[in-house]
Order: C-alpha cells, then structure tokens, then sequence
C-alpha cells in the first residue's frame, strides 16, 4: 500500500465533496513518486520512514512490474547487488546518524543482507552505542563459529573482521553483523570508553594479541590508563606497550621500573616524547643512566634524537632545546645536519618561528641555523606573530618583504600589514603591496580590503573580483563593484557557479555586464550544483558542452545527469574512459545501463571503458556488470 502522502490529504481535504474523493489520494500519490534518482540511502539521511515507506511501496517487485520511465525504483527490489549495496549504504548513513529507528525499518524490510563492519566502525567512532546494541540483538550469526579475516587497507595498522560462517540449512531471511575492523580503536580515539569496553565483552569478534597491543597503546596515547589497565594481558607490564610512542606521562614510569636503563629505543623514544612537553628533568635522568654512551651502541640515537629537537623547537622551551644541541649526540645530529637539513616549513628554524618562540630562534641564530629566513617569516605571518616579524626583519635587513604581505593579506593579518605600511616612515624604504587587495580578497577578509583601499596606492587586477566572487565573498565583490574600477572578467560567473554560490551568481547578472562562457554550466555540473544549473539554463544563453554530462556521470551526481540528458538527450559518454567516483557508482551504473545500453556491449570498441572507484570490500556493482556483460571494467580502490 502507498502510503499517504500529507500534501495530498490537505489538497484534497479543501475540495468540496471530500469524502468522494478519498480514493483518489492512494493514485495520485503513486503517480507523484519518489524522486527517480532518490536512492534509498539518500532517503535516509532525511530520518523519516514515511519516505522510506514511499520508496519501498513505490517500488517494483519484478522485471516486468517496472515502470516506463525511468527510476531508481526500478531497480532496488529486482536487481539482488543493488538491493544488497543499498542496505550496506543505508545501515552506514543510519549508524552515521545515530537513528535507531532507521535501522530498525531496514532489517525489518531487508533480509538476507549482511551490515558492513563500516557500519560497526562508524557508529563506535560516533559514540551511538544504542545502535550496536540493536545490532547485536538481531544479529543472525551471533552465536555461529566466526573467521577472522584480514580487511584490505593501504597502509597503516592491518585490522580484522569476524565474519560469521554461514552453515547450510541456515535461515536465509537473517542479517549478519560484520564485527570487529577499528571500531574499538576508532571508540579508544574518541574517548568513548564504554563503547570500548562494551565491544571487547559483548560482541563476537575476539580480538588477537596484536588487536590488544593495539588496543593498549591507544589507550595510553589518549591517555586512559583505566582503560589501559582493563585491556592488559594477565601477567604483562604496562610499560610494555608504551615504548615506540609513550605518552609524556608515562615517560616516569618507564624510568622507575628500567626499561629506559634497559632497552635504548625506548629510551630515545621517551627523550623524544619528553622534549614535545618540555620536561628536562626526566630528560636528564634517562641520559644519567646511558652515560657514557657505550662504545658500540645497540641503538643510533642521532635520527630520533633530532626529531626530538624538532619536537622541542615546536614547544618552545630554549633551555631544552640547548640542552639537545649541545649534548654530544646533539653535536654530531649538527654536523650531519648541516649537510642534510630539512629545506622549507620542517626547518628547525621555521618550526621555532611558526609558534613565535623567540628565545628558540635567537638561539638557533647564534648557532648558525637560521638559513632558512623566507619560510620562517611567512608562517610567522600565517600565524600572527607580529613580535616575530619584527625580530626577523631587525635581524635580516636582506629579507623581502612582498612573501610577507601577500601572506598577511591572504590570512587577515591587519596588524602586520599596518607594521609594513609604517616602515617607510621610519627607515625610507618603501615595501609593495602589489597583490595585497587581490589575495585578502580572494580569502573574503573586506576589513583588509577596505583598509588598503584607503590607505595604499598599489591597487588591485581585475583577480579580486573574480576570486572573490568564486569563493563566495559577496559582501567583497558588492564593495569591490562599488569603490574600485578593475572589475571582472566572465571567470567571476564561472567559478561562483562552479564552487556552489548561485547569489553571486544572480548578483553577477544583475549588476555586471561581462556575463559567463559555458565554463559556469560545465563546472557547476561537474560539482552537482543542479540548482545552478537550472538558473543557468533559464536565464542566461551560453549554455555548456558534452563535458558538463561527463562530469556529472564521473562524481557520481545523478539528478544532475538526469537533468542534463533530459535536457540535452542526444549528447553521448565521449572521453576514452568513464571514470565513476564514489559514492552514488551504482546509481549512476543503473542510469548508463538504460541510456546508454551499447556501454555494455563487448563488441562495440567505440565505447568509453568504465572504471569504477570503490572503497574496498565493496563489490556489488562489479558483481552487477559481470552478471550484465562480459565487459571490460577497471576496478580502482578508493
């Protein structure tokens, strides 16, 4: 039964003759439906079952009972991986959301499914654990025998799932939960410490011995030494786990019960973990224990001991940071350095400046690292350390200032712009401001704008409308508009159609007469800015190109697609490859197969070849094509 539909009662509740009318409301709302390119899983981000009753009862049961037009509806209850991919989806989005009552609705309407171990990640990540204790309740495999099997990643620590074998004779209406994969690391992370308790005692997945090194480790980076404790192995130390990244507080504890006497590694690592929080006394005593060094060391402390004058230089702490230079390990990291040191912002040097820690930077000056001055005075700027600037520019009368500017223009640093305006005065020199306007512009900083306007000569181009406009700043480009002449070109429509910002863009046509190109409707497209779109269409006449529809396919924007071919239906897929980006692949796969049916034809070489992006462990639409045609897919991990 199609539900009913609250707009259609009101109608129909002020015809005359309401009572002859009432069975009608069950036709018109099925001739409504659901938007065709309304998945399911995009249906549940709204958080209302009446609409997923909508879409349910509005869709088909069976290839024949499809409806002539097209729609996603078509194909969520008669084609088995679209099914099987919408209910994964959807218990992600509903597990995203904490909404109970949305995974309720999908397990009493979906049955023999299995919920992704990426919808138990995200709702421990979340904190929503009135959602896995549902899911654990109508777990159809909770008391199978499960496999525990490895999850496919790139890079990082390898986590696993227990995946429920399923036995013959099992009932196929159940759903499966997939336990396990970061969800205790993800709970430990965010500090949702009955979540983590609640997964290790509760669900199915057992955790092996890394899992629980894991386990322990997160817990004392966070730090939770409750938690740490609770997870401990019988008979094992805590210091055990926490030497390749101790917290600082654990660094004490690690001297009193001599693993720092014992092993150098965690004694190097503790010396680096000790100089982020500046404590040199704990510092002094774990190198009272390894001096004098020993004459064939287990251990080459110079890679982590300059990583660790990094991590001093960033805290700030001068005497810590002599301290770490003038150690002998210190002396001979200076001498390689000197040869190799980091180039850029990971400059020791620039790392002082980038937290305004004078002291630091004047004594890396005395010891002959401040080379790198450029970068050290624009991330002093960055991060408004106008004491800092100062002391550079006292100290290096070399250095330009035009990076510095530009950079304070770009970030809103007034009070540095107005140090630089006031320079001239005091020793004759006269800094530009030459793109000033147009980068404060860009970044929607109007107070700096209105401030160089009246109190410099260097101007702007025709970029700070233009910038501004694409990044949205209308309140800038209206002043602009009002008090400057350099005005626009048709890239100020076009980037604020293609970023999203349709006032800018009515503003734009309103007021200016340079118009746009077909740029605006294509890159517009290309974003999934349908609303845009459609004004574009309705009220300007430069249209778009075939390359607005092949945008739309490749990020996976369907409405914008649909609008597009029902717009421009003889425009056909030309690039050499269709390369379908997540999230909405299969919706937009569904969409070609009806439209373009000769892309899964193997023996038409004319076509474009699909690549697909897929998370891993995602199948389904592969699955679909293969069962489809024997064509040839490129299948690319997100």
């Amino acid at each position: 039964m199609v539900p009913q539909l609250t707009c259609v009662s009101v109608v129909l509740g002020h015809q005359p003759n309401v009572d002859n009318l009432e069975h009608l409301s069950p036709l018109i709302c099925s001739f409504l439906g659901p938007s065709p390119t309304l998945s399911l899983t995009q249906a549940c981000t709204f958080g209302s079952t009446r609409l997923l009753d909508w879409i349910w009862y509005s869709s088909c049961i069976s290839s024949e009972s499809k409806t002539s037009n097209w729609t996603l509806n078509n194909y969520l209850r008669t084609e088995r991986e679209y099914y099987l991919w919408q209910f994964r989806k959807s218990t992600e989005v509903a597990a995203e959301c904490g909404n109970l009552e949305i995974m309720k609705w999908l397990f009493v309407h979906f049955s023999n499914c299995f919920v992704p171990v990426d919808a138990v990640e995200i709702a421990a990540k979340n904190g929503h654990l009135p959602i896995l204790e549902f899911l654990l309740e109508n777990d159809a495999g909770r008391y199978l025998k499960h496999s525990h099997t490895a999850i496919e990643v790139t890079g990082g620590i390898v986590p696993y799932q227990s995946i429920p074998e399923i036995p013959n004779g099992h009932p196929e209406d159940g759903i499966v939960v997939h336990w396990g994969g970061r969800s205790m690391l993800h709970s430990i992370e965010q500090k949702h410490v009955d979540i983590a308790r609640w997964l290790y005692q509760n669900t199915p997945h057992k955790m092996d011995n890394d899992e629980i090194r894991w386990a322990v480790e997160y817990s004392l980076r966070v730090p939770d030494m409750e938690l740490a404790m609770f997870f401990l192995p019988l008979g094992r130390s805590i210091v055990e786990f926490s030497h390749d990244d101790p917290h600082p507080d654990m660094a004490e504890r690690l001297l009193e019960e001599g693993y720092v006497r014992e092993d150098e590694h965690c004694a190097v690592v503790a010396i680096y973990m000790l100089a982020r929080v500046g404590r040199l006394d704990l510092m002094h005593r774990i190198m009272q224990l390894h001096s004098p060094p020993r004459a064939q060391p287990h251990f080459d402390w110079s890679s982590e001991w300059f990583f660790a004058t990094k991590e001093a230089c960033k805290f700030g702490d001068v005497a810590v940071v002599r301290w770490m230079m003038e150690h002998p390990i210190g002396l001979r990291v200076k001498e390689a350095y000197q040869h190799h040191h980091s180039a850029g912002p990971e400059h020791i040097f620039c790392l002082a400046a980038e937290g305004g820690h004078i002291d630091v930077m004047k004594y890396l000056h005395e010891q002959g690292y401040s080379d790198n001055i450029k970068d050290a005075a624009v991330l002093a700027v960055r991060n408004d350390h106008l004491d800092t600037v100062k002391w550079l520019l006292d100290n290096h009368r070399s250095l330009s200032h035009d990076g510095m500017i530009e950079e304070a223009a770009r970030h809103g640093r007034l009070n540095i712009l107005q140090y630089f305006h006031r320079i001239p005065h005091e020793d004759g020199y006269l800094p530009r401001f030459r793109n000033a306007i147009d980068v404060a512009a860009t970044d929607g900083h109007l107070s700096v704008v209105k401030w160089l306007h009246e109190n410099r000569s260097d101007g702007c181009t025709y970029r700070a409308m233009n910038n501004s406009a694409g990044n949205g700043h209308l309140g800038v480009v209206k002043w602009l508009n009002a008090n400057r002449s350099e005005g626009c070109t048709t890239r100020a429509m076009d980037k604020a159609a293609g970023n999203g910002n349709l006032e800018v863009v009515k503003w734009l046509h309103e007021n200016r007469s340079e118009g746009c190109s077909t740029k605006a409707m294509d890159l517009a497209a290309a974003n999934g800015h349908l609303k845009i779109l459609e004004w574009l269409y309705a009220n300007r006449a430069e249209g778009c190109t075939v390359k607005a529809f092949e945008s739309a396919l490749q990020n996976s924007h369907l409405r914008v697609a649909w609008w597009l071919h029902a717009h421009f239906p003889t425009w056909n897929p030309s690039v050499d490859t269709l390369k379908i980006e997540g999230p909405n692949q299969f919706d937009i796969l569904l969409f070609l197969a009806e439209h373009f049916p000769k892309l899964y034809d193997p023996e038409d070489l004319d076509q474009p070849v699909l690549a697909l992006i897929t998370e891993p462990g995602d199948d389904h639409a592969l699955k679909w094509i293969r069962e489809k045609a024997e064509l040839m897919v490129d299948l690319v991990d997100a």
